[in-house]
């Protein structure tokens, strides 16, 4: 699978052994930066390349790192057709895809450890949406979505 990924200083080390993590289980990481400590970026900049990635379908999926994940998630979710989810749990990253069908996940590289951080990547990654449960309840959470995409051209004119 194709990911997008993009990191400002504070997610930049994080960001390097997930991609590292998932580039060895044979996914193709597009690198949005940082690509080193000495040449910062703002994580307005990285955030809002790999949701571009992710909205046009140049990537499936995308992740996006800063301090506390919170600027990074909130720069993603201007972009439609995005839908990003900062996760604190292995849990919540694999709701974030089950129920919420999120392709861009948002993580603070200040805020999560290496170890917690690929569990919760892996999860997303490897959950599909509506996976879980029976038939109605997929169904439920398609309409939902469905109202979600239905608001996006609303609100995204």
């Amino acid at each position: 699978m194709k990911v997008a990924m993009g990191a400002e200083r504070f997610g930049y080390p994080l960001k390097e052994i997930l991609a590292k993590h998932l580039v060895g289980q044979g996914h193709e990481i597009i690198d949005f930066g940082m690509y080193d400590l000495e040449n910062k970026l703002s994580y307005i900049y990285v955030s809002d390349e790999v949701s571009k990635a992710v909205a046009s379908g140049a990537a499936e999926r995308g992740i996006v790192l800063c301090s506390s994940g919170m600027g990074v998630a909130i720069v993603a979710n201007k972009h439609k057709g995005v839908h990003c989810a900062l996760v604190e749990s292995v849990d919540t990253a694999r709701m974030s895809r089950e129920i919420n069908d999120a392709n861009v996940l948002a993580l603070g590289g200040s805020v999560v450890d290496a170890a917690l951080a690929t569990q919760m990547v892996d999860a997303f990654m490897t959950t599909e949406f509506a996976s879980a449960g029976d038939a109605a309840r997929a169904a439920l959470l398609r309409s939902l979505i469905n109202e979600v995409k239905a608001m996006e051209d609303g609100n995204f004119k």
